[in-house]
This record gives structure tokens, C-alpha cells and sequence, in this order.
């Protein structure tokens, strides 16, 4: 039984070719030693992979439909007329290559021919090579429609199309243009959407390695009908395809208007123009056209704050020449563009270049105009003994020239740092209208799982116009240790994740451990890990963030995807908040401006063809993309408590309302404070509860204490206030909730709230009342050195009366300002 290939069961016949033909011309055949075998084009091709007559030689005729006499091709197509109307052969092709550079000028476009020559695969393509005298042109002015339909993806449909007119139709999208600027190049796939990374989409392991099969299944390439290399060589034609009026992005539609040629070349099935195609190849003469994707900013978020990553690509403001040993990436005329090693530096090769550079960063930055912006790959300036922050503050006023305002700050380097660095650093920018640093940044430090990797970069933020109502955050920028080297455990393991996936699994886990360490300091579950993770959405290293319950803003808001590699599209780059902060979370934006764009277009590729593809704008001003998130902190204000037996003039009435203003207390339901009332234990589990944020905490099904069930009203801080090991309740395992609490226990609770920090108590005491050997006389000597109590005007600290509420407020007032620094 004869088979028919799928795809051409779908062919849409444009037009019949006729099988009589007008005017005859020949060319005398230098006549061979031997007779050479006549046969068909589809008997050459075969219906395998290669010619059932490779190495032999044979004669065959067909209509030349591509030639490429210039360019380095040295040859044409021929094939089968009537072909493309009525497939006489089904499963083989009737089209093959005539390498000829001895005859590829002598023939043009409509040409029927008869050819004599020796059959080979050539890079997996077959071809005839026809040397002078084994060309005859029978006559000329012929045609042959294209055979038109979706392009298969099986390779067997594939290879019965090898050598023959085509013109694709349905939906086509562009998946990789990295070899356009150079090659001329680029690969499309069947579909509106581009190739994804398999570890992008499914687990690694099996599951990526049969997802990527199916992938490679799927692309082919489109060429320009020549082997030149438009930044060697190549460098004075004109680059087809890529430019930028209508620039050529992963991701856009594409249409074919012409047919090209089904061919093989280089592992790849691709398509060629039926002659050469350049920079000044008409667009209407070239075989495709595609839409623009470019978006002039990213979308809207929303959001009383934004918060984005940036990989500024190697932005070192110490440019090469200022170094010794440093070489090169040149130009086509040998000018310095960027370094290539020998040297510290990694960006620019010259200021000139630097100015190249930073105008795309600048202009990107400015557009994206996030509130808060961690920046990878930026560099360590104390590298080259200077300032550790020159680099970066290099950047910021660079920003601030272009935006012609103050508008951004940079966040300063903390004063501890690590013991050695690389060259590359992370940092933070912001905008002081919207966002506020709190306190100072810090660098994780001590651990060795980020010894091959950049050290997470923490640093607290408010809004510029929050009060004490509103919250805070915590940003983590992260830059992992990336997927190209690694030995032993490092090594790759095939499974999709690259080389090093043990190391960014530890340096995940240190992370998260780092996270809850500025939690704790900051008093807030707010935070946000952001940065270059080096690792895709579904590999090992973010499964450790998601089960430490970080939820990832490309995943929630459907973003987009930050990077391009060999053509699959993914995220190596993410935002992921804390998991009850998620919820202030508005929305969430991928700017496809850098990963989509042909790296022709970046900085360090200026001047490598004859055409100007720089221009000082965003575009390709790195090769990763930023994420850009919107998110709310400030509250409604409630409405201010008033107490009906506190009036302003009282003592400690400033601290009483300071509690209530924080939530510390709300006062009795009657309107009243009560303050010369006595605090008892359960109350004043409550109080320490509310001061450190009503933190998250699952209380035990099981109570700790015998006369605390369950269903007590403070049951789940006094569980806390236990867990924390502020108290240990009594010894028959009672907590005796509502006993009052005496001046000396309450400063035992205030003492090992802080940690039981290392004090050593005075040799005499302070208070006339407070024996040396009295119980808590070291956590009451530490309170009075903190300046949280000074005692009664006689002397006395009464260690043994019961803590009225009054006081207390002032005592938790003062705690705040004097040793968490609140204030």
C-alpha cells in the first residue's frame, strides 16, 4: 500500500503546472568516460533519511526553482515538474540541490534542465554535485506553485518535502533570532506561541526530557540564501531580516508571502529564499513579514508601591582601558567594544562604550519607574580599590540626569561585608517619593553554600508616606550560581536543570533561613525574594522557596517569562512574596524588552555589521527581562481610641495612647482604660504577643498548661508567649492566668523577650529594696540599665507589688524605643 504523508493530505494546490512547455534552448554536455543513470528526483532522494544512490552518478531533469550563484551557496534547486499539483511519489521528495559552482550562474528561475552528476548527503541535505558540461537547459520561462499547508512536524513529512517549493500558512510565531544578526537566521515554530523550556513548564527528569524531544520536533529555521557571517567576513552586506523599524522578536506572528525552499542544513530542517536575501533586500522581496511586539512600558500593576528586578548585564563603570591585561570583543575594524578576559572587568571596553551601554540601562530603568529595583551583574567596585558603591552610584546619577530630578537614591552598602567577593555584585536603587529604607541592608554572610554565588542582599523598606499604621517589607535580591559549570554533585545530571543544581538547592535552603532572619529582626512576615535565581520555575532550587511558602508573581499574575535560551523561552528570574503578602499583591508584569530581542541590537555588538543596529534606547539593554510587581502597605487609619478615665494631662497618658495606637490594647468594652489596675498573667502574655506583631503561630491541639484550655481568650498567646520561652508556667504545670504579675516578674518577661541577653549584673544594687541575692535581681538590674525603669523617687524598685496598667504602658513604651529602636 502506498503511503501518503499527513501533512500533505492537507495541501492547498494554488495551481496546476503544465506539462507542455515553450521554447527550447541547449547547451552541448561534455560527454562522460561512462553513462551515467537516468533517473527521477524521488528515486534520488529516496524515502529515507539519505539517497539510496549516494556516491553514484546519474542523470535527472527538473525545473530550477532558487539559485545562489552569489553568497557561498554555489548551487540551485530543481524539481520535478508537475510536482507540486500531483505527488507521483509519495513519501519521497522531487526536489534536490545542485551544488555546481561551475554552472550556478549559467541558469535563472523557471529553467527546465537536465543535469548529470554525482549524488551525496551534504550536512544531512542531498545534493548532486554538477561540474561543467553536466548542465543542459531544455528550455526556459517555466513556474511551479508552492506547495502550501501547515509545515509538518513529523520528519518523515519533512524529508518527503526536502529540496521543494513551500510556502508555510497558519498561524507561525518566531521562537529564536540569536543567530540573526550574525548568520542571517532565524526559527520560527507552528502556533501563536514560541518554544518553552522544559523545566519551565514540567518537572525535571523524565518529564523534561520528553517534553524538550517534543520540542525539537517542532522548529525549523528560516535562512537568507547564503553562508555569509555578517559580523566576520560579512561585515560590509548589509544583515538580513533584523533591524529596527520592524524589529524581528521571539514571539511575533509571522506570515509567509513568498515560497521558499525545504532544505537541511546544520542539524536543522530550514526554509531558504528562493535567491539570497540582505539588509537591502526590499521587505516586499522577502519571503516573510512578522508583527511588532514591542511595548513602549510595562502594563500597569497597580499598587500603592512596585517593587522590580534588573539585570544590568555587566554594568562596571571600570572600563577595560583603565586596566592592564585586558582583551577584547572588537568591531569589524578592530576597535575595542568589549572585554573578554584577562582582567577584573567584565563590561565595557572604554568610556565610549560604557556611554553605549548605560544609556539603554538608563532608558530602561527610567520607563520601568518601579518604586524598588534590585539590580544583578552590577559591579563590585572594591574589586579595583574604590568605594564599594561607586559603580552604583555611578548608575543612580546617571538616572537621575536623565530623569532630571533626584529621582532615585541608591541603598548604601552595609558595614559588615563578606571576607571575599566576586567581581559582580547585587544591589538596590529606589525612589525616595515612594519608598524609605529601614534601618541598614545586610549581606548573609555566614555560610558557604554561596561561595560560588553572590551573597542575598536584604533590605527593609516602608512607604515615604506611611505612619505607624502602615506596615513594612523586607527585599531579598538574589543572584544564584548559574547553570554552565559544575563537578561532582555539580555536574549535570541530564535531567534539564544544567550543571550546579546541588549548589542552588543549598544556596535556596540558606536563603529561606536568611528570610526568616529578617523577619524576626524586622517584625514583619513581609517579605519579597527577588532577583537571578539561575533556575526555571519548576526546578529543584524554587521548590525549596514554594515549600518554605513563597508564592511566585510570575506563576499568580501570569507575568511572561524574563528569559530566551536556544530558542524556549522561560524564567530564571522571579519575584516571589511571602506567603500571607501575597494577598497586598495587585498585579504583576513581565517587560519583554531584553531576552525577545535580537543581541545585535546590544551595546557590544556596535558596529559588527555594516548597518547601525544601536540605538539609545531600552531595547536589548540586557539579555534578561524585568518582572515588575504592584503591592499595597498602608492601612486605614482607624479612628483614634478614647478613654473615658485617660485624659491628656495624666501620667504616662502619652504612653497609654501610644498602646492603643499600636494595638497593643484596646481597652475595655464600657469606654475605659482602667489604669491603676493590676495587669494579670494572661493579659500580659497578650500585650508581649501584639508588641512582636501578632506573628503567625499554630497553637497546640494539645494545652501546655492544666488551667488553660483551648477555649481561654488568650489562649493562642499564652501558647506563644510559652513557645517563645518568655515563661514556663509553674511547676505543677499550671500557667494561673489570671494571677497578677509582680514588678520583679515582669521585668523577667521583658528580659527574655529581648533573648536572655549576656549582662552582667552589678555587684551593688540600685534600689534600696532589691537584695543582691533577690530573685530577678539581674533582669531588674537590666531593666533599669536599658532605661526602662527608674524606680520610686525613695529608692525603691517594690519588686513585689503588682504591675498597674498604667505603668506597664510606659514600661512596654520605653522597651520599644530603648531596645527594639521603634521609634
Amino acid at each position: 500500500m502506498s503511503y501518503t504523508p499527513r501533512w500533505r493530505r492537507f495541501i492547498s494546490v494554488t495551481a496546476l503546472v503544465s506539462a507542455t512547455f515553450v521554447g527550447t534552448s541547449t547547451l552541448a554536455t561534455v560527454p562522460t568516460a561512462f553513462a551515467a543513470e537516468t533517473l527521477t528526483i524521488a528515486e534520488i532522494q529516496g524515502t529515507g533519511e539519505t539517497s539510496p544512490v549516494a556516491s553514484k552518478e546519474v542523470t535527472t531533469t527538473g525545473i530550477v526553482t532558487a539559485v545562489y550563484a552569489t553568497g557561498g551557496l554555489n548551487g540551485y534547486f530543481i524539481q520535478t515538474e508537475g510536482s507540486a499539483s500531483l505527488d507521483f511519489t509519495p513519501g519521497a521528495s522531487d526536489g534536490v540541490f545542485i551544488y555546481s559552482p561551475d554552472t550556478a550562474s549559467s541558469v535563472t528561475h523557471g529553467d527546465l534542465v537536465t543535469v548529470t552528476g554525482t549524488v551525496s548527503e551534504y550536512k544531512g541535505q542531498t545534493q548532486i554535485s554538477v561540474k561543467n558540461g553536466g548542465l543542459t537547459i531544455l528550455s526556459s520561462g517555466h513556474s511551479l506553485p508552492a506547495i502550501t499547508g501547515v509545515l509538518p512536524e513529523d520528519a518523515s513529512a519533512r524529508e518527503a518535502l526536502e529540496g521543494m517549493l513551500v510556502q508555510p500558512t497558519g498561524s507561525i510565531t518566531v521562537t529564536d533570532n540569536y543567530g540573526a544578526n550574525r548568520y542571517g537566521s532565524f526559527s520560527l515554530v507552528n502556533g501563536e506561541k514560541p518554544l518553552r523550556t522544559a523545566t519551565d513548564v514540567v518537572a525535571p527528569g523524565a518529564a523534561a526530557i520528553e517534553y524538550e524531544a517534543a520540542n525539537k520536533a517542532k522548529a525549523y529555521v528560516l535562512d537568507d540564501g547564503s553562508t555569509a557571517d555578517y559580523t566576520r567576513g560579512g561585515s560590509s552586506t548589509p544583515v538580513p531580516y533584523i533591524g529596527t523599524a520592524t524589529p524581528l522578536r521571539v514571539g511575533a506572528s509571522a506570515t509567509f508571502a513568498k515560497p521558499v525552499i525545504m532544505s537541511f542544513s546544520f542539524g536543522a530542517w530550514t526554509l531558504q529564499p528562493t535567491a539570497p536575501v540582505s539588509g537591502k533586500t526590499a521587505d516586499s522581496d522577502l519571503p516573510v513579514s512578522w508583527t511588532n511586539t514591542r511595548e513602549a512600558a510595562p502594563d500597569a500593576v497597580g499598587g500603592e508601591l512596585s517593587i522590580s528586578s534588573f539585570n544590568v548585564l555587566n554594568y562596571f563603570s571600570t572600563t577595560g582601558d583603565e586596566l592592564t591585561g585586558c582583551k577584547y570583543y572588537t568591531d569589524r575594524e578592530k576597535n575595542p567594544i568589549t572585554v573578554s578576559g584577562g582582567c577584573d572587568a567584565r563590561g565595557a571596553a572604554n568610556q565610549e562604550n560604557f556611554e553605549r551601554q548605560q544609556a539603554k540601562i538608563v532608558a530602561a530603568i527610567n520607563t520601568l519607574d518601579a518604586s524598588v529595583i534590585s539590580l544583578e551583574e552590577i559591579e563590585n567596585s572594591a574589586v579595583f580599590g574604590k568605594d564599594r558603591d561607586e559603580a552604583l552610584n555611578t548608575l543612580v546619577a546617571a538616572l537621575n540626569a536623565a530623569a532630571g530630578s533626584e529621582k532615585w537614591a541608591a541603598v548604601a552598602s552595609p558595614e559588615k561585608l563578606p571576607s571575599s567577593e566576586d567581581v559582580i555584585r547585587t544591589a538596590f536603587i529606589y525612589q525616595p517619593t515612594e519608598a524609605t529604607p529601614v534601618g541598614e541592608s545586610e549581606i548573609l554572610t555566614d555560610t558557604a553554600a554561596f561561595n560560588n554565588a553572590r551573597k542575598p542582599l536584604a533590605q527593609a523598606f516602608k512607604a515615604s508616606t506611611a505612619d505607624d499604621n502602615d506596615e513594612i517589607f523586607v527585599a531579598i535580591v538574589n543572584h544564584f550560581k548559574s547553570k554552565g559549570s559544575g563537578s561532582g554533585v555539580n555536574a549535570d545530571s541530564g535531567d534539564g536543570q544544567g550543571a550546579s543544581n546541588a549548589s542552588r538547592v543549598a544556596q535556596a535552603t540558606d536563603l529561606v533561613k536568611f528570610a526568616e532572619a529578617q523577619e524576626a529582626k524586622h517584625k514583619t512576615q513581609n517579605v519579597v525574594l527577588l532577583g537571578d535565581f539561575n533556575a526555571y520555575t519548576q526546578e529543584d532550587p524554587m521548590q525549596v522557596l514554594y515549600k518554605a511558602g513563597y508564592v511566585s508573581l510570575d506563576t499568580t499574575f501570569d507575568a511572561g517569562h524574563t528569559y530566551l535560551y536556544g530558542g524556549r523561552t522561560g524564567s530564571l528570574d522571579h519575584v516571589l512574596a511571602s506567603g500571607d503578602f501575597i494577598d497586598n499583591f495587585t498585579d504583576a508584569d513581565v517587560w519583554n524588552i531584553n531576552s525577545v530581542e535580537s543581541i545585535g541590537l546590544e551595546y557590544s555588538r556596535f558596529n559588527n555589521n555594516v548597518t547601525n543596529l544601536y540605538a539609545p534606547n531600552a531595547y536589548r539593554s540586557s539579555d534578561h527581562d524585568p518582572l515588575i510587581a504592584g503591592f499595597n502597605l498602608s492601612k486605614e487609619n482607624p479612628a483614634p481610641l478614647v478613654f473615658t478615665d485617660v485624659v491628656e494631662g495624666d501620667q504616662f497618658y502619652t504612653e497609654i495612647m501610644w498602646l492603643a495606637q499600636r494595638g497593643i490594647t484596646a481597652g475595655w468594652a464600657d469606654g475605659t482604660f482602667r489604669p491603676v489596675m493590676g495587669v494579670d498573667r494572661a493579659t500580659m502574655a497578650a500585650f508581649f504577643y501584639r508588641l512582636a506583631g501578632s506573628p503567625k503561630f499554630d497553637a497546640p491541639a494539645t494545652p501546655s498548661f492544666s488551667d488553660v484550655p483551648v477555649d481561654h481568650q488568650f489562649y493562642t498567646e499564652i501558647e506563644w508567649f510559652y513557645a517563645q520561652g518568655i515563661t514556663t508556667g509553674w511547676g505543677e504545670g499550671t500557667f494561673r492566668p489570671d494571677a497578677p504579675v509582680n514588678r520583679n516578674s515582669m521585668a523577667a518577661f521583658f528580659y527574655r523577650c529581648t533573648g536572655s541577653p549576656l549582662y552582667v549584673a552589678p555587684v551593688n544594687s540600685s534600689f534600696v529594696d532589691l537584695p543582691e541575692r533577690a530573685p530577678f535581681y539581674k533582669e531588674i538590674s537590666w531593666l533599669r540599665a536599658q532605661g526602662i525603669t527608674t524606680g520610686w523617687a525613695d529608692g525603691t524598685y517594690r519588686p513585689y507589688q503588682p504591675i498597674e496598667r498604667a505603668a506597664m504602658a510606659a514600661f512596654i513604651y520605653r522597651y520599644s524605643d530603648n531596645v527594639l529602636n521603634e521609634f
